[in-house]
This record gives structure tokens, sequence and C-alpha cells, in this order.
């Protein structure tokens, strides 16, 4: 079995395709790794505003806590 044609024009033809698909196969993993880590480095602020809430949250559970213990009040 040949992979490419008898004909040098139909085998050239041919082998230029094969090159075309390799590099937009190579060009599109390129760009979802770029795209992958675009997101990463976007997610970053959205991680530190977690970790803000997070914190905050806990301030208040434990204000909360400390005014639950006041007589006339709690």
């Amino acid at each position: 079995m040949k992979i490419y044609a008898d004909r040098f024009p139909t085998a050239a033809r041919q082998f230029l395709t094969d090159l075309l698909v390799v590099v937009w196969v190579y060009a599109a993993i390129r760009g979802a790794l770029w795209l992958h880590d675009l997101v990463q480095k976007l997610a970053v602020p959205g991680q530190k505003l977690e970790g803000a809430g997070g914190g905050l949250a806990d301030n208040l559970a434990e204000a909360g806590g400390k005014v639950g213990r006041v007589p006339l009040v709690g």
C-alpha cells in the first residue's frame, strides 16, 4: 500500500495537504495552551477575592458570637 500517489503533481498536493494538517493541529494545540495559561492568570484575582470574602465571613461570624454572649443583647 502506498501512502502517496505515483504521479508527482498529485503526490505533491497530498504531501502539502498532510503538511498543512500537521501545522494546523500544532497551531490549535499551541492556541489551546495559550488560552489555558491566560485563563489561569485571570483566575488569580478571583481567588484572592474569594480568600478575602472567606476571611470577612469568619470575622463577622466571630463578631456575631461575641455579641451573642453580651447580656440583654444576645
